[in-house]
């Protein structure tokens, strides 16, 4: 009898914990399992056992809304900056300034949630020291990480996507451009093309017409555009994350 109350008691000083878990109250130091949250296969970067070209749709998520988000982010944070500056003299430009900033802070936090996508893990938020201030105008206009992702929402990452992105949507699309060139350059006014340059520049003697062997030419021109499609695509993913680390993150590596 004595047991059966023991046992009571110690089954009714359980409580379930908000992690999901039952953690006896007996115990002076529970130890509670945790793991963390898995990563959505969708987030995840291809293994380096997949086909390279599985990671060429994963970089595109990335390079794509990077894009877009730099273009608004240039726009929108470039007139509020000047119009701060110019009118830097009254109290007005401190505020328009100050707004630019904590503009520049919001699309950072969207740069980060890219970053992390691309990478399948978390990416570690800087520390912002106009948080918690009493001055809060006079703390976000000194505060340097604001000052960072205005930098790099302005002067950075907008020159430097419209290059990856170029690059990257450039090189996909000569490659496949180069494969089917047989049949869209049928349409083309004139069919000279790189066979003409070869034979009229080098002297060469290429078979067949002259649609054919900018066919070939193109094919083969094409196919290795397309075998490098995806080391270049990463490449430029790759070069823009680590820029991002760089100014909206404490992660430098």
């Amino acid at each position: 009898c004595r047991r059966r109350r023991i046992r009571s008691v110690r089954v009714m000083s359980t409580r379930l914990e908000p992690t999901g878990f039952s953690t006896a109250l007996l115990d002076p130091e529970p130890t509670v399992r945790t793991t963390p949250d898995p990563v959505p296969e969708s987030s995840r970067p291809a293994e380096r056992g997949d086909s390279p070209l599985h990671s060429v749709p994963h970089d595109l998520a990335y390079l794509i809304p990077g894009f877009v988000i730099s273009v608004i982010s240039f726009i929108l944070l470039i007139i509020l900056f000047s119009v701060g500056v110019g009118t830097a003299v009254i109290v007005i430009g401190l505020a328009v300034l100050a707004m630019a900033l904590l503009m520049s802070s919001s699309f950072a936090r969207e740069n980060r949630r890219l970053l992390a996508a691309w990478q399948g893990s978390p990416v570690p938020a800087p520390t912002y020291a106009s948080h918690g201030s009493s001055r809060r105008l006079l703390r976000t206009l000194t505060d340097p990480q604001l000052w960072a992702e205005l930098l790099h929402g302005t002067v950075i990452s907008f020159p430097l996507r419209v290059t990856t992105f170029s690059i990257s949507v450039s090189w996909l699309v000569g490659g496949l451009g180069g494969l089917t060139y047989i049949i869209w350059g049928l349409f083309l006014p004139s069919d000279e093309g790189l066979a003409g340059l070869l034979r009229d520049q080098l002297r060469l003697l290429l078979p067949g017409s002259a649609h054919l062997a900018n066919s070939m030419l193109n094919f083969i021109v094409g196919a290795i555009m397309v075998l490098t499609t995806p080391f270049v695509i990463r490449t430029m993913a790759g070069i823009d994350a680590s820029v991002a680390r760089v100014f909206l993150t404490n992660d430098r590596s």
